[in-house]
């Protein structure tokens, strides 16, 4: 038979035991949320980022749009068209780097139509890094629409 003694460590033993295992509990429950933390911020980082280097190309764009009508204001009555359909870029000889440092872009103009009696675009595209921006003056939901490109294969 036991004595009061001997129940009283198998009492201790047993509470350390169950302490030690709530803790080894509570520290992976602890190290689980910190790792998904970690891993949902870093996302929500990266989409801000991304957002963000929208917008700012967004708006070089928009200057791309302003610089192409100043330039075509500047050639209205030379021979020295803006719009090429024949260029690989719709762009007249000369023009795109005119408009880009006109404007302080410094991404790729792709010019998809021209409306002559306005002397505007109607539509280009506008790349540069990982951002596409496509600007459509004739729709009629969104007339700007800025794309990001992510690679996930590459051989």
């Amino acid at each position: 038979m036991k004595t009061t003694d001997e129940y009283e460590v198998d009492y201790r033993k047993d509470n350390l035991d169950t302490y030690i295992k709530k803790r080894r509990i509570r520290f992976i429950k602890i190290a689980v949320a910190l790792v998904f933390l970690a891993i949902v911020g870093a996302f929500a980082l990266k989409i801000i980022g991304i957002y963000s280097g929208g917008k700012a190309v967004m708006r070089e764009a928009k200057d791309v749009r302003i610089g192409l009508r100043m330039v075509a204001v500047e050639n209205y009555g030379t021979s020295n068209k803006v719009f090429d359909p024949s260029a690989a870029n719709g762009l007249g000889e000369g023009i795109e780097m005119t408009v880009l440092s006109a404007s302080d872009a410094d991404g790729r103009i792709n010019l998809l139509s021209w409306d002559d009696s306005a002397n505007e675009p109607t539509a280009f595209i506008y790349e540069k890094d990982q951002y596409i921006v496509h600007f459509n003056a004739n729709s009629d939901d969104d007339k700007w629409k800025v794309y990001y490109t992510y690679k996930v294969l590459s051989y």
